[in-house]
């Protein structure tokens, strides 16, 4: 792994094109260490174990066969459940588990503070979508990363 620090040389380039320091908000802070692979994927595993017992609660063990509209429940309260929780606490149930956190790449804002509900949603939006997350850059951030202008640091 390595470590991210306000005088690495690497820059993160967002959709648009710019260039952006490293994990600018979690450099502010102090090195920050970008999360790996494995414990990303825990990290939606996690989540999305939790999403399909939620909707379990409501329509019974119909989620784990699927079918209908059953099928897409789970995926509507993942969008959920990473809108409103790393929009304002820049983490999931997941995230937490593995210990990482989504920060913000731009610079903008206090540092260590989330991302904030807009971005969140579109980071959210582009994840249950599937593909944008395996389409990965040089850093190892997915497309939804990219868009949302977010990282995965250790916590």
């Amino acid at each position: 792994m390595r470590m991210v620090t306000p005088q690495s040389p690497r820059r993160f380039t967002d959709v648009t094109g710019r260039s952006h320091p490293p994990l600018a908000s979690a450099a502010v802070e102090g090195a920050a260490e970008q999360a790996g692979l494995g414990a990303r994927l825990l990290g939606l595993v996690v989540d999305w174990v939790a999403c399909l017992l939620i909707v379990s609660l409501f329509v019974g063990f119909d989620v784990w066969t699927g079918g209908g509209w059953v099928a897409v429940a789970p995926l509507l309260v993942l969008f959920g459940e990473h809108t409103v929780l790393v929009g304002l606490l820049g983490t999931t149930i997941g995230h937490r588990v593995v210990r990482v956190r989504v920060v913000d790449v731009t610079g903008a804002g206090r540092p260590g503070n989330p991302v904030g509900l807009p971005r969140a949603a579109l980071r959210a939006a582009l994840l249950c979508l599937a593909i944008p997350p395996l389409i990965m850059d040089a850093d190892g951030r997915g497309l939804h990363d990219r868009a949302a202008r977010t990282a995965v640091v250790r916590a």
